[in-house]
């Protein structure tokens, strides 16, 4: 799945995490593969809080990370471990605040399967 984030909800994103992939339902949960994800960078860079997260937003757990530059793609490299979640969807979230500047968009995209219970 691609998930195109605008300037407003990364500026907003420690407050306002924004839900990437709904929850998949009651007995089935989400096992991510992999995150990648390109800055498309148009004036102004991203400043302070600059590091954010993908994952399970209940139980504040994040395998992903990745962070913001001035353009190009980045392979965010997760935890081999961590908890999966049922019935819980995928999230954005920036680290300690929300960033203080930046005008860019940023694409996630994220593989996934949905396992049954």
């Amino acid at each position: 799945v691609k998930v195109t984030l605008s300037s407003a909800q990364i500026l907003a994103s420690n407050t306002t995490p924004v839900q990437l992939i709904a929850a998949p339902g009651a007995g089935k949960l989400i096992s991510i593969l992999n995150v990648t994800h390109r800055d498309n960078f148009v004036t102004t860079p991203y400043a302070t809080n600059t590091t954010s997260k993908v994952g399970f937003l209940a139980w504040d757990t994040y395998p992903f990370d990745i962070g913001f530059t001035e353009s190009g793609m980045f392979i965010s490299l997760g935890e081999s471990n961590y908890r999966q979640v049922e019935n819980e969807g995928i999230f954005f979230v920036t680290n300690d605040g929300n960033p203080t500047a930046g005008n860019s968009t940023i694409d996630i995209f994220i593989t996934y399967q949905t396992i049954t219970l």
